[in-house]
């Protein structure tokens, strides 16, 4: 080829790719211009995509070179989000926002199709033990794509909940185990944490306001009703035998000296407990007959009518019935009750007695009687309470007594009639009648044992607990001090009567309350409407 030719040939392929460049930039500038004529229109702002299809591209890969150009050159703002927005107006102090379509916008892990962030929980703290899983063990257990947990395991652990240890194992971060509200309680004799799923529905309904106590059964909290702003008495209990007693009998008990039950419903909670009370309830687990009862659509306990109650324990209960004391098998993800009830801001009788040292034959007496109707109504109910004692008697705003914690009730008798064997040791040893300590059988006059002990208590002041314990001691044989006996004569003759060894030697409830009524008008004195 000749230099003449040669030289062409290079000047030819010179203005080729001239023109070609040219061409480039023109479209280029043709695109910055569509692209800000767009959003000078839409000036709350678009995504990459939005503004591709507006311009006639297909997608944000069409246009991101040149949206990052013309914010470089100041012509246009971006937004953090994910997808980020665009505009060309910059953000004040709230950033710019648009609504993203669905084709657009990355899911959550929790809103991915097919699998739930507390289903990994789930999986991650109840079948590693605690050593973690791989994504692919994970992804089996769940019946889901390795690569769809993977994505999920990666978002919880960006934001701390989840942590990966060493190249495939994962596990929760005993922080986020559960991911809910942490419900917390320390005393010297119970120590105990639950920590709520996320979408508890005490979380939701209600706020936490505090704990008021705990124990082997579980715990009661103060919390204010979100919608109703009233505030209400919630057990969180594990959802076993006595509990499931507990709310069949509050279901159908309507009496102004017994705590009002509003209603209960299940969630699962991770349970971590510790100390336990040696004056806390014995659990046993077993499980009751859940056809006596409906849940309702507003996750209520339903109880129809009195005889369709089966609250009795039976000879498998004394088989199956045993002491929890070993901690780990109390702790993990238990399916628990919440009984929300009446909140009694009067404090206990136990608080009641300590404060008021100095307290009369009149106010004592008060107490007592409102006690007293209240025991007889359960009796009346075919029920018996076995745990009475200043604990588990409250006052409300009114002063008025109230009855509360139902933990260990029964019936008694059988359906059928018939007397029934008892579990041992069911109540708090303190006010505990000689039968319930030995087992056999035994009906409602154990609670008038108790309710002995309690109306001593209420009448004489002990100073130390050392005190009432050799006190107490002695009242199991109707060994009285001797000032007792002198200053209260009418009262030591009931009280002893009622603390006799053999059931069939006290009173029933409904003649307690008649034997005070004829004292009180005997004396001419009238009943205290207000005790606190």
């Amino acid at each position: 080829m000749t230099e003449k030719k040669i030289l062409a040939s290079h000047l030819s392929r010179h203005l080729e790719v001239t023109m070609s460049c040219d061409n480039q930039q023109g479209d280029q500038l043709d695109l910055k211009e569509r692209i800000c004529t767009f959003l000078k229109v839409k000036k709350e702002g678009s995504t990459a995509l939005q503004i591709a299809k507006a311009v006639g591209l297909k997608t944000a890969k069409d246009v991101n070179s040149v949206l990052y150009t013309l914010n470089r050159a100041g012509l246009l703002y971006v937004t953090p989000d994910k997808p980020p927005v665009w505009s060309v107006e910059k953000p004040g102090a709230a950033s710019v926002s648009v609504s993203v379509p669905e084709s657009d916008r990355m899911p959550s892990p929790s809103e991915t199709p097919g699998i739930t962030v507390e289903e990994l929980r789930r999986v991650l703290t109840s079948k590693s033990d605690g050593r973690g899983m791989s994504a692919q063990e994970i992804a089996r257990e769940l019946g889901q794509s390795r690569k769809c947990v993977n994505k999920h395991l990666y978002d919880l652990q960006s934001s701390g909940k989840a942590e990966k240890l060493g190249e495939k194992v994962w596990k929760m971060n005993d922080e986020a185990s559960c991911g809910g509200e942490l419900i917390q309680y320390q005393s010297d004799y119970q120590d105990i944490s639950i920590r709520l799923t996320e979408s508890s529905r005490f979380s939701n309904d209600f706020k936490l306001l505090s704990v008021l106590g705990a124990g082997g059964f579980g715990c009661v909290t103060k919390a204010q009703h979100k919608l109703d702003g009233e505030t209400y008495a919630v057990k969180i209990v594990k959802n076993m035998g006595e509990a499931n007693r507990e709310v069949k009998a509050l279901a159908t008990l309507e009496h102004s000296s017994i705590v009002r039950y509003y209603t209960t419903w299940p969630e699962d909670a991770n349970w971590v407990d510790g100390g336990y009370s040696t004056e806390s309830s014995v659990w046993s687990e077993i499980s009751e007959d859940s056809d006596n009862y409906s849940d309702q659509g507003d996750g209520s306990t339903h109880v129809t009518k009195q005889s369709d109650l089966d609250l009795s324990e039976t000879a498998s209960e004394d088989q199956a019935n045993h002491s929890m004391t070993d901690s780990s098998s109390r702790n993990g993800d238990w399916p628990c009750l919440f009984i929300q009830m009446e909140f009694c801001d009067g404090g206990t009788l136990k608080d009641w007695i300590s404060i008021n040292k100095g307290r009369t034959k009149d106010k004592a007496l008060g107490i007592f009687q409102q006690l007293v109707c209240g025991v007889e109504y359960i009796h009346s109910e075919g029920l018996i309470h076995r745990d009475l004692k200043p604990e588990n008697i409250l006052f409300g705003s009114d002063g008025m007594v109230k009855i509360g914690d139902f933990g260990l009730v029964t019936t008694i008798t059988t359906l059928s009639g018939a007397s029934m064997y008892r579990t041992v040791n069911k109540g708090t040893p303190f006010y505990m009648s000689p039968e319930q300590k030995t087992g056999g059988k035994y009906d409602e006059k154990t609670d008038i044992f108790s309710l002995g002990l309690i109306w001593f208590e209420l009448l004489w002041y002990m100073s130390t607990v050392s005190e009432k314990i050799k006190v107490f001691e002695s009242l199991q044989t109707r060994t009285f001090p001797c000032d007792f006996r002198e200053k209260f004569i009418f009262e030591h003759k009931l009280i002893s009567k009622m603390l006799s060894e053999s059931p069939a030697n006290r009173q029933n409830a409904k003649e307690i309350a008649a034997l005070l009524k004829s004292n009180l008008f005997g004396n001419q004195t009238g009943i205290p409407q207000k005790t606190v």
